[in-house]
């Protein structure tokens, strides 16, 4: 908004009147990432958790067990029983 503009001009003249709600585009807050960039993995063994930009595979140093990422539709768990079930019936 340009100082002395049309816009304050006018608005002199309804000022009191009526309320005008407004928001700033296009600024961006410096330094904070999105959340959805980021994803959450949780050890089931001791609750440890980490946080990824996604993709991660890695154990927990105190349980030794695989970090799970918490947006998953089906626990890793469920997966993996299903996994060994089809393994066992069709081969593999």
């Amino acid at each position: 908004m340009e100082a002395g503009g049309k816009f304050e001009k006018a608005y002199e003249g309804i000022a009191g009147k009526y309320e005008i709600p407004f928001h700033t585009l296009g600024e961006e807050k410096k330094g904070v990432k999105e959340e959805k960039e980021r994803e959450r993995y949780v050890c089931k063994g001791c609750g440890w958790s980490v946080w990824s930009k996604g993709g991660l595979e890695a154990l927990c140093g105190k349980c030794g067990i695989v970090f799970e990422n918490e947006q998953r539709d089906v626990p890793l768990e469920i997966e993996n029983r299903v996994y060994e079930m089809l393994k066992m019936r069709y081969g593999g």
